[in-house]
């Protein structure tokens, strides 16, 4: 028969022993032995085994001559075996990436990038090259379209080169250190036992002893990711202080409801977005300490908490869309006015570095002297004119005297009180200042000149002014 002789001479060509063929298939010696006798013959699912282990067909095995049959070199066969091996490649890919932890994945990808950059090093012999046999044809009339070719050239080899190494690599260092293995579960049920066969990746046993150290492949990948850590300390360093500024926001404004202000859309922005940190900061601390995480878990929390701030940016928006801004200050803040009135002099000039420009109003009633009269609010400040004097000039000059305390609640009580009232006014108009000086028109004229005089003869006169 056929089967015989085909049994005998594919085991041979594997140089499997009948004791090696019979551990593989679950049988004892005497049955292969008895097999290749032609005594007996096997059963179907050992003659399915039997096809696989010698990678053949079923047909091919019992009925031809498997001498005749070129199931290794035939063309068809490479294109199956290849797509096939493509298909087992792409297969225990996913299923290594499925059984990956975080630092695990992160680990994978650092490597990939590493022989990725290897790689990409090797197109520098290859461009070297190219540029040899380009130049040597530079004084030539067809320089271009040498040069072109072997551009083309080279980008082809260069191409399936790092194609090839890439793959290459990648199985060995990858797929290769991983096998299937399938696993028998029972069941606790006392009456029946159902066994369950899944399937798993693990890691295969090295064949050679490691040397102590590491390769430098395994070096630059933990050097990647311990730089990698250390940018991930230095991000959640800044993702805790975002939380800790966002909970002082967060305490102040459920503060602010006991002050009967109840902003409800920027405290869903603030509790989704701390959450959210926190979230995050899960991944980072336990992608540092080498920890799995739940991802499922986070994912759900980060879509929970992008739902809420939505739904708090839309309430801010409608709150904050209705609050009018007012450009002035509420009716109770009065302006304030201060009076002075000065003799005139030949130097006398009015300094204006304060408070920009100074309005000039011509009074002839003055005659000899000038009246400094000066507009302010005295809700926080309080203004002083003084007359400064020394042996070469006289200035005039308003001076603000802040209090020694303020009281911040007072102001904050009138903030939250108008936004009760949904307006918004325009606190800075309390530092406004404005100065009027009354004189006649050529004491008007002689102030103007002198200040004009002082500013072009002493540049330093800003130092001056600060003492």
């Amino acid at each position: 028969m056929n089967f015989c002789n085909n049994l005998q001479k594919l085991r041979k060509k594997l140089n499997m022993s009948q004791e090696q063929l019979a551990e593989s298939l679950g049988v004892t010696r005497q049955s292969v032995s008895k097999w290749e006798s032609g005594a007996s013959y096997p059963e179907m699912d050992k003659l399915v085994a039997l096809c696989k282990i010698f990678n053949c067909e079923l047909d091919d095995l019992v009925n031809k001559n498997i001498d005749e049959v070129k199931d290794l070199t035939s063309s068809k066969k490479i294109i199956a075996n290849f797509f096939k091996s493509i298909g087992n490649g792409i297969t225990k890919t996913i299923r290594m990436l499925e059984n990956f932890s975080f630092k695990e994945l992160i680990k994978f990808l650092c490597q990939l990038l590493i022989i990725i950059a290897v790689i990409s090093m090797c197109s520098i012999p290859f461009m070297m090259i190219g540029d040899v046999i380009s130049n040597a044809f530079r004084e030539s009339s067809i320089y271009t379209f040498v040069s072109s070719l072997c551009n083309f050239i080279i980008a082809i080899l260069y191409s399936s080169f790092a194609i090839v190494t890439f793959f290459y690599i990648y199985k060995v260092k990858f797929l290769d250190n991983i096998i299937e293995v399938e696993s028998n579960e029972k069941s606790d049920d006392n009456k029946d036992e159902v066994k369950i066969d899944k399937k798993k990746l693990v890691k295969k046993e090295s064949i050679t002893i490691k040397k102590d150290g590491l390769s430098i492949l395994d070096f630059l990948m933990t050097l990647c990711v311990w730089f990698i850590k250390f940018i991930f300390i230095i991000f959640m360093l800044f993702i805790i202080f975002s939380v800790v500024i966002s909970t002082i926001g967060l305490i102040l404004l459920v503060g602010l409801i006991f002050k009967g202000l109840l902003l409800l859309g920027p405290i869903l922005i603030a509790i989704s977005f701390i959450v959210f940190c926190i979230a995050i900061l899960e991944i980072l601390f336990n992608f540092i300490v080498n920890k799995k995480t739940n991802f499922k878990r986070i994912f759900i929390t980060c879509i929970s908490t992008v739902v809420v701030a939505s739904i708090g940016i839309g309430l801010s928006i409608v709150y904050f869309c209705n609050i009018e801004v007012v450009n002035k200050l509420p009716n109770k803040y009065k302006l304030t006015t201060k009076e002075e009135i000065v003799p005139m002099t030949d130097k006398l000039f009015v300094h204006d570095s304060y408070y920009g420009d100074i309005e000039y109003i011509e009074d002839d009633s003055l005659e000899d002297k000038v009246k400094i009269s000066v507009d302010y609010y005295s809700y926080i400040n309080d203004i002083s004119i003084k007359n400064n004097a020394d042996t070469n000039e006289e200035s005039i000059f308003v001076h603000i005297d802040s209090p020694e305390s303020i009281k911040i609640s007072k102001y904050v009580d009138e903030i939250i009180s108008n936004l009760k009232d949904k307006k918004f006014y325009n606190y800075e108009n309390l530092s406004n200042v404005n100065i009027r000086v009354f004189a006649s028109r050529g004491n008007i004229e002689k102030i103007k000149h002198n200040r004009e005089t002082v500013y072009e003869n002493d540049h330093d006169y800003d130092d001056y002014d600060e003492e």
